[in-house]
């Protein structure tokens, strides 16, 4: 089994067309999509999805303790409001 350095992780560009990044504050438990468009326009294509969560800050708790991942349940742009790009 190979360990989790040997893989290299998604990045905003990668990301399917309307594809979008979960978000998940850890300490309030608060699960929003951010577009992943937006976050590629603000951030940069290479950006790799999981350090997305190195930019965020909860709008509920104002956390930065958030985890971030590809949001495989929808494809579809969403506009969700809920978290700041810091």
């Amino acid at each position: 089994m190979r360990s989790p350095e040997q893989f290299t992780p998604l990045t905003l560009s990668g990301l399917a067309e309307g594809q979008g990044v979960l978000a998940s504050c850890n300490p309030c438990n608060r699960h929003i999509v951010v577009s992943g468009s937006a976050l590629a326009e603000r951030l940069g294509g290479d950006w790799p999805v999981p350090k997305v969560s190195e930019r965020l800050v909860c709008s509920k708790c104002n956390g930065r303790d958030i985890a971030t991942r590809p949001d495989w349940k929808t494809y579809s742009m969403r506009q969700v409001v809920g978290a700041t790009i810091a």
